[in-house]
């Protein structure tokens, strides 16, 4: 079964798609649990094939959501917790956390505001393609 590997952030300021047995999307921008705020500016992503292997790693197959709540560390997502995952119990909470481990973010956010603390929802979307 293929699925499309789909990266992107920021209404597809980076998009990359080809076939891979994977997927995995922020599929809204990074959501700042405070106002007020600029969006994260990415210093650098997974790529298409990080993303495959993980979800590989993990027998992550098919379609799912989750929402990740985590804590922003020297540019990195750190102290991660599972906010939503649906549906429930196909382990894309697992592949999830590795996935967002490997994007990195410039220490100031579109406004030019340090995001250094800030407390940040990623919403990723995995979808399976037919």
């Amino acid at each position: 079964m293929a699925y499309r590997a789909t990266i992107s952030a920021f209404a597809g300021a980076c998009g990359l798609t080809c076939v891979f047995p994977a997927a995995a999307q922020i599929f809204s921008p990074p959501e700042p649990v405070a106002e007020d705020v600029g969006e994260l500016q990415w210093i650098s992503k997974p790529d298409i094939m990080q993303v495959s292997v993980i979800a590989m790693e993990n027998n992550a197959y098919r379609t799912a959501d989750v929402v990740l709540e985590c804590t922003m560390r020297r540019g990195w997502a750190k102290s991660c917790v599972v906010i939503e995952e649906t549906p429930p119990g196909r382990n894309f909470k697992r592949v999830a956390i590795e996935v967002i481990k490997l994007y990195h973010a410039a220490s100031k956010d579109s406004m030019g505001l340090p995001i250094e603390g800030r407390v940040v929802r990623f919403p990723i979307r995995f979808t399976e393609r037919r």
